[in-house]
């Protein structure tokens, strides 16, 4: 057993919107510093319930959620975690700050981290191979779904973190932003060492992005030692 602490844990965690039907039930998972874990499962099996617990948007009725060793709550921040999928605590909003252009939203973002030189290129290259730049004059309220995607991931993976979290990333997106921002996660991770949780229905993503998987059925969490097979991870669907 690895001595290295947790970077998130769900430990005997029940969720349920009605008492007859739990969408999760005594689930146990622990993701540890440099995993790269993917869970599938089909819609409404309770992949993005797991996203909400971790991110405090929901709060379990049985069991604990930790992020870096502590209680995860709405309220707290977390400058270590990488989001990205749709975590709004409201259904009809973004997640994102509306009214503002991409490129206020870029620049408020370095100058409250305080970047160093190094770490302004950093950001560039990512804006870059995002091509954010395309974006500077638009309203973030008014992005498609795939435009706020790119702009999350660059929030999520323009500063120095420990985790990513990101719930059906490129769903709804057209194959040209899908491999792009999936070519750009894969490459930070790997560069970075970062830890990740991929919660996906896509099957090559889940090759491709992740290390070991879990599936999530009738509200039980439950590790897939063959999956993918030896042949799919030996010839990796490319992105």
């Amino acid at each position: 057993m690895s001595a290295e602490p947790s970077l998130l844990k769900l430990e005997n965690v029940s969720f349920y919107y009605t008492k007859n039907n739990k969408i999760l039930d005594n689930v146990n998972f622990n993701l540890l510093p440099g995993e790269q874990v993917g869970i599938i499962g089909n819609n409404g099996s309770g992949k993005s319930t797991i996203a909400k617990l971790l991110l405090g948007i929901h709060t379990p009725q049985k069991g604990t959620v930790n992020l870096f060793g502590k209680q995860v709550l709405w309220s707290k921040h977390y400058p270590l975690l990488g989001y990205i999928g749709d975590p709004s605590h409201n259904s009809e909003e973004l997640g994102l700050p509306i009214g503002i252009l991409v490129e206020e939203v870029i620049k408020t973002f370095k100058n409250l981290l305080n970047y160093s030189q190094h770490n302004n290129e950093l950001c560039d290259e990512l804006i870059e191979k995002l091509k954010l730049d395309k974006l500077y004059c638009r309203d973030v309220g008014k992005l498609s779904k795939g435009e706020r995607r790119k702009l999350m991931a660059f929030l999520a993976l323009g500063k120095e973190i420990k985790l990513l979290i990101a719930d059906e990333a490129t769903e709804g997106l057209d194959d040209e932003v899908e491999k792009l921002l999936l070519t750009v996660i894969k490459e930070r991770v790997k560069k970075k060492k970062i830890g990740m949780l991929w919660i996906s229905h896509r099957r090559n993503e889940i090759i491709n992005l992740t290390n070991s998987v879990f599936c999530i059925k009738n509200g039980k969490l439950t590790y897939l030692e063959n999956y993918p097979s030896p042949v799919d991870r030996l010839s990796e669907i490319k992105i």
